[in-house]
């Protein structure tokens, strides 16, 4: 993959996804997944998807606490 394709902090929080709460077979798609393959443009989302139904508490409230920085401090 090709991380230089994202910013720093995306790359970085895209390196910590395993930290979240997410269930298992939560997957990455959309344009961000496209450029980590292609390197064709810089992407500066990250969509993430599963069939499964979770909790999205914890998540939406470490997501309102400011950019990309802060998940830090919620997962790791």
């Amino acid at each position: 993959m090709f991380y230089e394709a994202v910013p720093k902090d995306v790359a970085s929080l895209i390196s910590r996804l395993s930290s979240f709460p997410l269930p298992n077979n939560t997957y990455m798609a959309g344009g961000t997944a496209v450029t980590l393959y292609l390197r064709h443009r810089v992407s500066i989302d990250v969509d993430l998807f599963t069939q499964e139904h979770f909790l999205t508490g914890p998540i939406y409230r470490c997501n309102t606490k400011g950019p990309l920085s802060s998940h830090r401090r919620c997962f790791g």
